[in-house]
């Protein structure tokens, strides 16, 4: 706060002391005086000017044309309020209950695609007719659905579906020249190396050499691959179709999910489907 008392003395020489006009403007409190010259304005008159300016405590004041900027120093402050702790934990119980929902419904799934490989001839009838449906969006006819003959029934197999075991399995059930079905590129190159190099396996696919000889007892790729070889129209006589089953990638992504499975069946009906 500002404030300033000023004396105004106003002197005319020709006049008597009785006749002087002294005016006082009073504004408190005072502290800093600036005077002025006499006669400044050349009218005759003698002025003197006190002007006092009470100035606060760590309040500087500076000549108007001073080039000096005025600096501000502004300090930050934050508060974690308990409102916003509630808020977090929320969110983090929130999160913690999807994810654990999410993982006993992965593992829930998981199970039953694996169950599949397991189901009796009747079962297994029963599901790939419900995959049929959902493929061709229920257009398929009574015709078309699959029966109990056209499976081979897996479910006395007791031992764990693994690697290990697939050669064990295949040579249980295999009755002559077999395509094995799996998901992916990858997956093939397992399947290929559990069989054993005197399995008499070829496996196609791009970068493969996919000649089917005299000998050659399974044939190993993709739902897609298998599609376009068409081997039933080129002479060789499927014996039987195995599916890796049990497998699942990171996704639970699985052989079942193959959307052209059901027609590639189709295209072999009458060949024995084997599950893994």
């Amino acid at each position: 706060m500002l404030s300033a008392e000023i004396k105004l003395h106003v002197i005319r020489p020709f006049e008597q002391d009785s006749n002087k006009v002294k005016t006082n403007i009073h504004c408190q409190p005072k502290s800093t005086t600036m005077s002025y010259a006499a006669d400044d304005l050349d009218d005759g008159l003698e002025y003197q000017i006190d002007a006092t300016v009470d100035v606060d405590e760590g309040v500087s004041i500076r000549p108007e044309d001073s080039d000096e900027e005025e600096e501000q120093t502004i300090i930050p402050t934050e508060r974690k309020t308990e409102n916003d702790d509630n808020t977090a934990k929320k969110r983090k119980k929130t999160n913690d209950k999807f994810k654990e929902k999410k993982r006993l419904k992965m593992e829930h799934d998981m199970a039953q695609k694996k169950k599949v490989a397991t189901l009796n001839s009747t079962e297994l009838a029963h599901h790939f007719t419900a995959l049929l449906l959902k493929s061709t969006d229920d257009e398929a006819t009574q015709l078309d659905f699959f029966t109990k003959k056209d499976f081979v029934d897996g479910s006395n197999y007791k031992e764990a579906r693994t690697l290990d075991n697939f050669k064990d399995f295949t040579d249980k059930y295999n009755k002559g020249l077999s395509i094995i079905l799996a998901t992916s590129r990858v997956r093939i190159g397992d399947l290929y190396k559990s069989l054993g190099p005197k399995s008499n396996a070829i496996k196609i696919g791009k970068g493969y050499d996919s000649t089917i000889r005299a000998d050659t007892k399974y044939i190993i790729g993709t739902v897609e691959r298998v599609l376009n070889m068409k081997l039933k129209e080129n002479g060789h006589e499927i014996k039987s179709i195995f599916l890796d089953a049990t497998y699942q990638d990171q996704k639970l992504h699985s052989v079942l999910d193959e959307a052209k499975l059901c027609a590639l069946l189709k295209q072999y009906e009458g060949v024995k489907i084997i599950l893994y």
